[in-house]
């Protein structure tokens, strides 16, 4: 009777060690394909547990850090992989994540760089995660090796730089061409006049009258002033060209750089009637004194030449919440419609015909000037005749606007 009773209770327990011997074998099976995975996988896979230490360390990470599965597992995380100027921050990190749970790192993928066996330095791509096991935390780490990839993409940045250091050299090329076509003509033209002038009064000055005189000395003096606002253009145009121009930006009085252009103008700005017009209470406008003032005498300067005598040049300045606009208005000819897209290129000079000639640099000066300032400036016709030019520039300083270079002006 007892060796019946016991049948059920054998058969049972046989049945349970075979239960228990498949989940072994299927447990086991499962972790091999997980071991095969993580051994084939691209990335090197790296887990650690909570006191730093290495506990996995696949194929790939042996490859690209140079150490052994039998030398890394075990040794601390921070010594193996991490550089040491790191170390000290991923062991704080590590605290604070067993204290908090706080961990900044954990499921983003990163760029960080990371140490070979050789005390190599090289970029890598990171990606961390965690899980709690029985109680206890595990790390692991997934890291890929981008050196190729930064290589690549220097390799662009180094392709592309010297494709824009080649357009520069082009278009410097090309400036220089035009510089000399320049120089070869507008130059010679007020140099020969200021020769004329004083050889005469020199060679002549004993058969001329007083009169005479000052008016060879004057037309000397306006020529000589004229080759000197020449020159100045064709030196502005060239820092700009070569990134040359550092900005002085300060506080400024819209009543002082008006001022001051005016003044600079001297008597070609009495050959007109000049009103100002500016609303009060204006703040004071971060600005470049100095090349803003070239501006404003550049574009008074066409003001004054492409009109006809007395009539008014005026100067308008306002602000809103976000800009400084100041308006040169003339009652010349205005600009003709096929030249109102092309006035502030280097080099174009209208074809209105009775105006002076110069460089064609004054106006394209004025836009790369406004543009430094990171403000903009614009021309159009007046509805009944005249011209009228508008600057912008913005009340508040962004010095991430600002463009610098190499150079003070």
């Amino acid at each position: 009777m007892k060796g019946l009773r016991d049948g059920p209770a054998v058969t049972a327990m046989n049945s349970r060690e075979q239960q228990a011997e498949e989940l072994l074998r299927e447990f086991q099976e499962r972790e091999q394909r997980i071991r095969s995975i993580l051994e084939t996988a691209l990335d090197a896979v790296v887990t650690m547990n909570p006191a730093g230490q290495i506990t996995g360390w696949n194929a790939e990470a042996e490859r690209i850090f140079g150490w052994s599965r039998q030398e890394a597992v075990g040794r601390r995380m921070s010594d193996t992989i991490i550089p040491p100027q790191y170390r000290e921050a991923h062991e704080r990190g590590l605290q604070r994540f067993l204290h908090t749970g706080d961990g900044p790192l954990l499921n983003k993928r990163i760029e960080i760089t990371a140490v070979h066996r050789t005390g190599r330095e090289f970029p890598v791509e990171l990606a961390i995660s965690s899980a709690k096991i029985a109680d206890a935390w595990t790390f692991s780490a997934f890291v890929r090796d981008i050196s190729d990839r930064r290589q690549a993409e220097e390799a662009r940045e180094e392709a592309n730089r010297a494709k824009s250091e080649f357009l520069i050299l082009q278009a410097a090329d090309k400036l220089q061409q035009s510089l000399f076509n320049t120089v070869s003509h507008d130059l010679r033209t007020p140099l020969a006049s200021v020769i004329g002038a004083l050889s005469s009064v020199l060679e002549d000055g004993a058969l001329l009258d007083a009169l005479t005189q000052q008016k060879l000395l004057k037309t000397a003096q306006d020529e000589a002033r004229r080759l000197n606002w020449l020159v100045q253009n064709l030196l502005d145009m060239t820092r700009l060209e070569g990134g040359a121009i550092r900005m002085k930006t300060q506080p400024c009085n819209v009543h002082d750089v008006v001022g001051a252009a005016l003044r600079q103008l001297g008597e070609m700005a009495q050959s007109h009637p000049v009103s100002v017009t500016i609303a009060p209470n204006l703040p004071l406008v971060p600005m470049d004194h100095v090349l803003i003032v070239q501006v404003l005498v550049n574009v008074l300067d066409n003001a004054l030449k492409y009109s006809p005598g007395e009539t008014p040049v005026e100067i308008e300045a306002q602000t809103d919440a976000d800009h400084l606009e100041i308006r040169i208005l003339d009652r010349g000819r205005g600009i003709p419609e096929e030249e109102l897209e092309r006035v502030f290129d280097k080099f174009f000079r209208g074809a209105s015909p009775g105006a002076s000639k110069g460089t064609g640099l004054g106006l394209s000066i004025c836009k790369g000037f406004v543009e430094a300032h990171n403000g903009r400036i614009v021309a159009k016709n007046r509805p009944h005749g005249g011209a009228e030019v508008a600057i912008f520039l913005p009340v508040k300083t962004s010095q991430s606007a600002m463009r610098t270079a190499g150079a003070d002006h």
